[in-house]
């Protein structure tokens, strides 16, 4: 190549991401799956195969800048805003707190930008706040001007007192966080999910005043840390993609869970591989999984969540009967 082109290639960072891609393409199973051949993909790999992928992909996980690396050193430091078992971003994706930021205060939160397949910095993916920075996550929310907010963790009234920090009142209510205060409605509740609409002002100098669409989800298998069925999955995550693009409000869906990675990485996964398919008509989950795993490296921890990653893109050819799952499934209270 160089002696057509002599700069190809100008840092030792690009030489060694040629080998990095060649490992990576050597290794794992990664070609793009065209949707109408995805069953027949399934059923010649099969189950048990499909999992041994992950293992696989332990062996070629992105390697971190230097630089990256002691912004992550530095950052699991701070006790305070991280749990224990917390995925810790460095700082090249994570955003700076500013709003209601004391003087002396760090902008640190444990939070990182994902991008989608079309979206730069589709999701905001963050921990469960902490009893002591659940006003860090409402500035978060109302800085970035969040289209949705997603809780992965079902029912996190029931965990205050267990290193919860809640961050919206009861049905309502109305709780304050410093300088912003939250008001919670109840919009929608089924058997898979509730739907709240959480009302934020910020009362001192930007008069700040938003309405932002909250979901949680329900329906998870605790043994296995996955979803229980892909097609309501699929149909939750064709819902929250509608909320989003149809809201006044243009930021990143805001996605948490406890370590901020187990449960919110599925969410941006399968929301990708929907977001992939219907651009493309076909998907690599491998790619998809690594691309998400490269900002939060605690991303789909296990085999059953990878599995059902692909179960979800089998799932997706019936995406426009599942969207209509909560229209007909009989059990909606609106309020």
């Amino acid at each position: 190549m160089r002696q057509n082109r002599p700069n190809m290639i100008q840092t030792l960072s690009q030489y060694k991401y040629l080998h990095q891609a060649l490992v990576y393409s050597l290794t794992l199973e990664c070609s793009m799956v065209k949707r109408e051949h995805f069953h027949e993909y399934m059923e010649k790999s099969g189950k048990e195969e499909i999992k041994k992928q992950l293992e696989k992909m332990e062996l070629v996980r992105e390697q971190k800048s230097d630089k990256e690396v002691q912004a992550m050193k530095r950052n699991r430091l701070l006790t305070k805003k991280n749990r224990k078992h917390a995925d810790i971003p460095g700082d090249s994706s994570r955003p700076r707190l500013y709003l209601c930021l004391q003087p002396g205060e760090p902008d640190y939160i444990n939070a990182i930008y994902i991008d989608s397949f079309k979206i730069k910095h589709r999701f905001l993916v963050a921990q469960t706040p902490l009893p002591d920075t659940a006003g860090d996550f409402i500035s978060l929310a109302v800085q970035e001007n969040c289209s949705c907010i997603v809780s992965m963790e079902a029912h996190l009234e029931k965990h205050v007192g267990k290193g919860i920090g809640l961050y919206f009142p009861g049905a309502n209510q109305t709780m304050k966080a410093g300088m912003v205060s939250v008001r919670s409605t109840t919009d929608q509740s089924s058997r898979h999910f509730v739907k709240k609409m959480l009302h934020f002002e910020h009362a001192e100098k930007t008069k700040t005043d938003v309405t932002i669409p909250h979901y949680e989800y329900l329906d998870w298998d605790t043994e296995h840390n996955v979803p229980k069925k892909p097609e309501h999955f699929v149909a939750f995550i064709k819902e929250i993609e509608d909320v989003s693009k149809t809201s006044h409000l243009k930021g990143p869906i805001l996605v948490h869970c406890r370590n901020g990675a187990g449960k919110s990485g599925i969410f941006c996964v399968v929301s990708t591989l929907l977001e992939t398919l219907s651009e493309d008509n076909k998907v690599s989950v491998v790619n998809v999984v690594m691309k998400v795993r490269a900002r939060r490296q605690l991303a789909i921890p296990n085999k059953e969540q990878f599995y059902f990653c692909h179960e979800c893109v089998l799932h997706s050819g019936n995406a426009a009967d599942n969207a209509e799952y909560y229209n007909i499934s009989g059990d909606i209270q609106r309020e």
